[in-house]
């Protein structure tokens, strides 16, 4: 067996291993909250199961403006239009339910090439966009950490957010060399030709605006569904609420080996919510979330896909 089928091999037995571990985990929990799930009078709101899904809905469009705004800043030109990207993002990001990060890529490169963009363009708009969008989601739940609980103490989360917004001033100051640099450790550690691009500072604030503002609707959407299910809970358990769903989602991102970051996201909601101590609502949110997340993703994947033949069209015209 050659290294490289080797590494292959190990990496789909850890990856197996931890999708295992962490289903283990969840089950387990669900297993010893079961009794309060079942004690729990689920008293449906609709209006704020629907608020809850147009927040979910808001969080992957603003994504997509950044996307938009990115690309068409990066390449000095109107290279695409917002049809266009609503298409080719909500399309490919269906794939992240498939094992890898790399296929939305792969997708993004096949269509945008077409319309003229280069594949190193396509590397530094997704790259600046997942940056910018978990340090603003990390940002704003360590920011309503603080005010959230007791459980967490406040000096850990205070150097942390300290910490994390020190280093983004850092970035927004000295981020054209800063990517230039991790561009030029891509290219040596994958044998890439990945071309360096000067990303502005308007750019880059405006894509913080951007990102800070679906990590807002991401939050919301949380409280919103909460009570759609039927917990009305104190201040500070909402504020708890709303930092775990920034919190899991970006470390639900980081489990690369896990498919959309299926139970990651949700046993790291699940803790941070307080486990056991909090009954059932820690159980039963984490399951709920991922629910109205897919089904968001899959409506917009749908809409993207009724798009796609005029997005060919105008491929082949071009």
């Amino acid at each position: 067996m050659t290294m490289s089928k080797a590494r292959a091999s190990l990496k789909y037995v850890v990856s197996v291993l931890f999708v295992v571990g962490v289903g283990y985990f969840f089950w387990k929990a669900l297993r010893q909250n079961w009794a309060s799930i079942q004690q729990h009078e689920f008293q449906l709101s609709y209006p704020y199961l629907v608020l809850s899904f147009a927040c979910a809905v808001s969080t992957i469009l603003f994504y997509d403006y950044a996307w938009y705004f990115a690309t068409n800043s990066l390449s000095g030109r109107r290279a695409v239009t917002f049809r266009q990207t609503l298409a080719i993002v909500n399309t490919t990001a269906l794939t992240k339910y498939l094992p890898g990060k790399i296929w939305s890529f792969a997708f993004q490169m096949y269509w945008l090439t077409k319309l003229g963009l280069t594949k190193s363009l396509i590397v530094y708009v997704n790259l600046i966009n997942m940056l910018v969008s978990m340090v603003a989601a990390v940002m704003l739940g360590l920011s309503i950490l603080l005010f959230a609980s007791n459980r967490y103490p406040w000096t850990v989360t205070l150097g942390a957010l300290s910490g994390l917004i020190l280093l983004d001033a850092i970035f927004l100051v000295f981020h054209s060399p800063l990517l230039n640099r991790a561009i030029t450790l891509i290219n040596r550690l994958f044998r890439r030709d990945v071309a360096h691009f000067d990303v502005s500072h308007r750019l880059m604030l405006r894509l913080h605006a951007v990102h800070l503002a679906a990590a807002v609707a991401g939050a919301l959407g949380g409280y919103a569904l909460c009570l759609g299910l039927g917990y009305h809970i104190h201040f500070e358990r909402v504020l708890l609420l709303m930092s775990s769903m920034l919190l899991s989602d970006v470390i639900g991102f980081l489990a690369f080996m896990v498919p959309g970051g299926i139970g990651v996201r949700e046993s790291a909601m699940y803790l941070i919510l307080g486990g056991a101590s909090v009954g059932s609502l820690a159980v039963v949110l984490p399951l709920a979330s991922r629910i109205v997340s897919m089904v968001s993703d899959i409506l917009l994947g749908v809409i993207a896909v009724r798009l796609m033949p005029r997005v060919a069209k105008q491929v082949e015209l071009t």
